[in-house]
């Protein structure tokens, strides 16, 4: 059986005028948070607090 595991991530990025470099942060976190395995499931409209869930393995799951 698959197991998952949710998180909230808060994707606020650093404070800045700059529009280019606030959405270039914030596509560098979703890179990373992807490369670790973690999928949006909501909250991207406001990226204070984002919920993301990414699968387990049984292993894994003995630490939580």
């Amino acid at each position: 059986m698959k197991k998952y595991e949710y998180q909230i991530f808060d994707l606020s990025p650093t404070w800045t005028l700059n529009p280019s470099k606030k959405q270039n942060e914030l596509i560098d976190r979703l890179n990373e948070l992807g490369r670790d395995g973690w999928i949006i499931m909501s909250g991207f409209e406001f990226m204070k607090h984002t919920v993301f869930m990414r699968e387990i393995t049984d292993e894994e799951s003995d630490f939580r």
